[in-house]
């Protein structure tokens, strides 16, 4: 590396310093001197240093000086990225609701549900959203959607999830091999179960008390779910099941 293109460089990590410790911006569009691009993700710790990560990686960051020594790269040019606001990472949970209902749930769980993400504009409701001042974090979002939509009858979970039934599957070291039957009775047929609205109920023991279960309610509407509890216990995480393996989460208990 020459004498300026390391001047470069060390600006460029200078930049994202000052912007890191001055903001909520944590990730960077960069533009190397090779002329390739990139994106950049970064952390702060001790409230005065900034390390990177590298790859996919979520907990293991690196010294942001180290990093032409570390990645063979050096920087041209970096842009923050402005983090999403409340309202628009509310709204993208809500289209990800939406897609799971309408384009991955079978037609014969929810109808309920599938009907009324059929009826809703979410980007009509993000921009509604956003002409107010007040709705600074999820649990804002949650409450104007719940007033201003009571009886929409979409999921207004803060926060898009999911999980699946052959994720679940009985842990071989926690002996509990007995319990083994029942889930493999459930994979073989929930899909008949599903197919023909019948109702099932099964449960068995993995990292949580897993229950699957599944009726025509008195309205009408076929619904199933899924429960992870914990151990010997009435609380955990509660999801809607949307397909023979699928399932959303709902809400914790």
């Amino acid at each position: 590396m020459t004498k300026d293109n390391l001047a470069t460089h060390n600006l460029c990590i200078e930049e994202i310093e000052k912007i890191a410790l001055n903001s909520d911006v944590r990730k960077f569009k960069v533009k190397y001197q090779d002329g390739s691009r990139g994106t950049l993700r970064i952390f702060v710790y001790s409230k005065k240093y900034v390390a990177y990560y590298r790859g996919n990686a979520t907990a293991r960051g690196y010294d942001l000086w180290n990093y032409a020594m570390n990645e063979k790269k050096s920087f041209a040019s970096v842009e923050p990225v402005q983090p999403k606001t409340a309202v628009q990472k509310y709204c993208d949970n809500m289209r990800k609701f939406k897609n799971a209902f309408l384009n991955r749930s079978n037609p014969k769980l929810w109808s309920n549900i599938q009907d009324a993400y059929s009826q809703i504009d979410i980007d009509t409701i993000q921009s509604q959203m956003e002409e107010s001042d007040k709705l600074n974090n999820s649990y804002d979002c949650y409450c104007w959607l719940s007033e201003n939509y009571p009886g929409s009858g979409i999921v207004k979970e803060n926060d898009y999830k999911t999980t699946t039934i052959l994720a679940n599957k009985p842990s071989p070291w926690k002996n509990n091999s007995h319990l083994y039957g029942e889930y493999q009775t459930c994979v073989e047929n929930i899909s008949k179960h599903i197919e023909n609205k019948e109702d099932f109920d099964y449960t068995w023991r993995a990292n949580y008390d897993i229950h699957v279960s599944g009726k025509n309610c008195g309205d009408g509407v076929y619904r199933a779910w899924l429960s992870r509890e914990y151990y010997n216990c009435g609380n955990g995480y509660y999801y809607l099941l949307i397909n023979d393996n699928s399932a959303v989460f709902c809400e914790k208990d």
